[in-house]
């Protein structure tokens, strides 16, 4: 028998929709985080109030935010950024674990699978960060071999922040880069 108590900071939701407190993600003592503006991040869990939650995070660091919670919706959402020409997402934060018979390798290998026949997206390979509660050794190995960043839950704001921060910096010195060329 444990016991838990659990806090929420929230307002009174609209009808249908969930209610998140203006500034919730800011630390009271640092006045914020620096905005992330042009960032474009994919959201991938089977958990709607942590898509919502991860969402509302992004969207108050200003990331263009889109999410899904099965592969299927990510190839939908892919599909149909590729039929507007859009630019593809800088990130993709996906969970590990999205259900019994998907999971977050299956996101890489979707998002890999459009970029492989999509010439455009090609020059512009997304940051992949797998976001797990599972503490075993072999989920940094399967994170490695994806090629991708690993996250323990719960995620601390200030560690994803300063991470989407660094690679917004890369990919800004990387367009500056190809311009002077």
């Amino acid at each position: 028998g444990s016991v838990f108590r659990v806090a929420l900071m929230a307002d009174a939701a609209p009808a249908g929709g969930y209610g998140l407190v203006s500034g919730l993600w800011e630390d009271a003592d640092d006045g914020g985080y620096e905005p992330l503006a042009g960032m474009k991040v994919l959201v991938v869990d089977d958990e709607p109030l942590v898509r919502v939650g991860l969402s509302s995070m992004l969207e108050q660091w200003q990331c263009e935010v889109a999410s899904a919670a099965t592969v299927g919706q990510v190839q939908r959402l892919l599909r149909r950024a590729q039929d507007g020409a859009s630019r593809p997402f800088d990130v993709v934060l996906t969970d590990l674990r999205l259900s019994k018979t998907e999971d977050g390798s299956m996101v890489v290998m979707a998002m890999r699978e459009a970029i492989a026949h999509y010439p455009p997206w090609q020059t512009h390979l997304p940051h992949y960060i797998i976001l797990t509660g599972d503490t075993a050794p072999g989920r940094l190995q399967l994170a490695n071999t994806m090629g991708a960043t690993l996250m323990h839950k719960p995620i601390d704001p200030r560690q994803l922040h300063d991470l989407l921060s660094r690679e917004l910096g890369l990919r800004l010195d990387m367009e500056e880069f190809m311009e002077t060329l």
